[in-house]
């Protein structure tokens, strides 16, 4: 729901008095306008959180005259209604009203009071993710749904990817064909082919929604939205907006404003973020390995050969099966192979570097079939990582140090040096999240778990630097915009807006928006 914005907009904003309107369209199943008010909104109000499930939300109030505008089967207001949201607000210079839209949404309740003078009808709506978490609906069949790593066709293995696993899951179970699904995924490294395929089962037992799929599938790697954009189910990367231009500058939006509260929630500000996720499963765990060099095709390649697999004798290797083993030797720079047994020896992906296994560590491995078998590296035994927001990249003293003391070698640094919470400010030191559990025991590789890590720090350093602001009501104005405001403290900064709470009728509105660090580490 995108509104271009005109200079006439900007203008029109700037007028010491407006008179507003309201235009309520009636929709559809098929989303086509069957019924239009203009003019009978008594009051309203309105929240959009970029970070909420039902991102949209609205009520209002109405003064009606025509009887079919009441509740109940066969009326306006009912299960197979739509409600598409305009407000207006008067232009002298055109002698006419410019609308802007606020919103598709669909019913949560609605009453309807009646007196000698007044008949009142009071809807509060709910954007359409509502039929899919279980409030309108989305509530599925209590058979268990498991959403499988791969499909078995023959011999062959098809990856399930998560785009055609979303995409099927809009379509079959909410019947929703209108969309915009990216292609979710992760470039492990730069020479392994993009990822995106799930990565491990995912099972869904009774009372499950189909919001809760849909969550556990864009959850699967960082930094992914959801939500509804007016009729269009849109999934798609949390932008990071660089190059998106400013929507109000500092000169435009001054005057606009009514008061400022800028401040830090220190209860929440971490700048140092540790994750544990699933302590991995195998099939088999290795007696004992042993580490060698060689010679394959010319290139020096080292192999680690797994052995002691217990009973009953492995015959042939699976696909999808999982082999635990402790390291005898740290890997160096040439290719990594994995042998079991006596059986050939196929690669280890992605193309690790050196050090990335570490003797006496244990780790966990996969094999993958097909015409070209190889291993995947799942990581130790227990995925975890650890991410520090830091000023300036560490030296490398303190880079040793860490690896000796923090749980884990999984270590990323997030450097941004004009965030005010860096870990390596004398002022701030490090202050430490750790996260486990629930979702997070879903993490099954280290490169996931550095990933998550990456965007937990992201959301509780970044977007704790925050600024509330009370303003004159924009229309027009969304969550996920840049604006450039100049605070009490003569700073002069651009923020990025995450939430949005008024009344159109009231003409206040309260938005809520983050100080916006370009550099974003997912």
């Amino acid at each position: 729901m995108a509104y271009v914005v005109q200079q006439e907009d900007i203008e029109l904003l700037k007028r010491p008095e407006k008179t507003l309107f309201a235009r309520l369209e009636l929709l559809n199943k098929s989303f086509e306008n069957i019924e239009q008010l203009e003019g009978e909104l008594k009051s309203d109000d309105y929240s959009i959180d970029a970070d909420s499930d039902i991102r949209r939300t609205y009520n209002l109030n109405l003064h009606i005259k025509d009887s079919t505008f009441l509740i109940g089967r066969g009326k306006k207001i009912w299960f197979d209604k739509y409600i598409r949201l305009f407000i207006g607000i008067y232009d002298f210079r055109i002698d006419d009203i410019r609308w802007y839209p606020v919103g598709l949404y669909t019913f949560d309740t609605a009453n309807y009071s009646y007196d000698a003078t007044n008949k009142n009808l009071s809807l509060a709506c709910l954007d359409r993710v509502a039929e899919l978490n279980g409030i309108r609906n989305g509530k599925l069949s209590g058979i268990p749904i498991l959403v499988p790593a791969s499909n078995k066709e023959g011999v062959i293995t098809k990856k399930s990817k998560i785009r055609e696993v979303m995409i099927k899951t809009l379509i079959e179970l909410a019947g929703i064909t209108k969309f915009r699904v990216g292609n979710m995924g992760a470039l492990v490294a730069p020479d392994v082919p993009f990822d995106d395929t799930v990565p491990y089962d995912i099972e869904f037992g009774t009372g499950a929604t189909v919001w809760d799929i849909i969550k556990a599938l864009v959850g699967l790697y960082p930094g992914w939205e959801a939500f509804f954009d007016e009729d269009y189910f849109v999934v798609q990367q949390i932008p990071t907006y660089l190059s998106d231009p400013v929507v109000l500058d500092a000169k435009t939006l001054a005057p606009l404003v009514i008061s400022e509260n800028n401040g830090v929630g220190f209860s929440e500000v971490y700048n140092v973020t540790e994750v544990w996720g699933k302590e991995l499963e195998a099939d088999r765990f290795a007696g004992s390995s042993s580490y060698a060099l060689g010679i394959m095709n010319g290139n020096s390649i080292e192999t680690y050969t797994l052995a002691g697999l217990g009973s009953p004798a492995i015959t042939s290797l699976t696909d999808g099966a999982a082999f635990a083993f402790k390291a005898t030797a740290t890997n160096t720079d040439r290719a990594t192979f994995i042998k079991i047994n006596t059986f050939e020896a196929y690669s280890l992906k992605p193309n690790i570097q050196a050090g990335t296994i570490k003797s006496g560590i244990t780790y966990v491995v996969r094999y993958t079939g097909g015409e070209t078998p190889f291993f995947t590296l799942l990581g130790e035994f227990q995925a975890a990582a650890v991410a520090k927001l830091v000023s300036q990249y560490p030296k490398a003293d303190k880079i040793n140090y860490d690896l000796e003391n923090e749980p884990t070698d999984n270590i990323s640094y997030i450097v941004q040096p004009d965030n005010p919470f860096c870990s390596d400010f004398e002022d701030m030191g490090e202050i430490r999240d750790v996260k486990y559990g629930s979702d997070y025991e879903m993490i099954e590789s280290n490169d996931l778990a550095l990933q998550r890590a990456r965007f937990e720090n992201w959301k509780s350093s970044d977007w704790k630097n925050t600024i509330n602001l009370t303003m004159i009501d924009i229309p027009w104005l969304n969550v996920n915009q840049k604006i450039e405001y100049m605070s009490e403290s003569g700073e002069t900064a651009i923020y990025l807006i995450k939430t949005k709470k008024g009344s159109s009728t009231g003409g206040t509105m309260q938005i809520t928006a983050v100080k916006f660090q370009p550099l974003y580490p997912f």
